[in-house]
């Protein structure tokens, strides 16, 4: 688990902050994906969040969401998914829930961000205007189109990067 940092963290929720309404953390309805320590949708909680849903493989990880959920007495507006991405996508999509904003910050090892982002393209978990923020290796170099999804603004960290996607048809 590499939790994102504080400052990283802030960066996110600025950059949403200056994208506008559709893109404005109160009241929404956020999925937190390769959650690991929780740390992006717990801050979506603290901003406003109404809901937010975490997915990870590792029971590890769901048991540490868990208890900073609990310790934080936000748990009644989470819920903790310990599946696979695609797995979690499916199961979200057959109860028929979508989201306004989904992070996703996968083991950087691992290049699945353009199929994470087909996946929610393909289980239609996404609500209308709704933003994908990915974070990333600053070496990696996602395009600029991934299935449906136009990449809205790019901005850089140290080694990470943050890129930030939108439903073409609703730019």
């Amino acid at each position: 688990m590499r939790p994102t940092s504080g400052k990283l963290k802030a960066a996110i929720f600025n950059v949403l902050f200056s994208l506008g309404k559709n893109a404005d953390i109160e009241g929404r309805a956020a999925l937190d994906l390769f959650a690991g320590s929780g740390a992006l949708g717990i801050e979506a909680l603290s901003r406003g969040a109404k809901t937010c849903c975490f997915i990870d493989n590792s029971a590890e990880s769901v048991k540490v969401i868990r208890k900073n959920l609990s310790a934080l007495g936000i748990g009644d507006s989470a819920a903790v998914l310990l599946k696979s991405y695609k797995a979690g996508l499916n199961l979200l999509s057959d109860m028929g829930l979508k989201f306004d904003i989904i992070f996703m910050d996968p083991p950087y090892r691992d290049d699945v961000i353009p199929q994470a982002i087909d996946n929610i393209s393909k289980y239609s978990v996404l609500n209308a205007g709704g933003i994908i923020v990915a974070e990333h290796d600053i070496k990696v170099t996602l395009c600029e189109m991934i299935s449906g999804f136009k990449k809205i603004t790019e901005k850089y960290y140290s080694n990470k990067a943050l890129s930030f996607y939108q439903a073409l048809d609703l730019i």
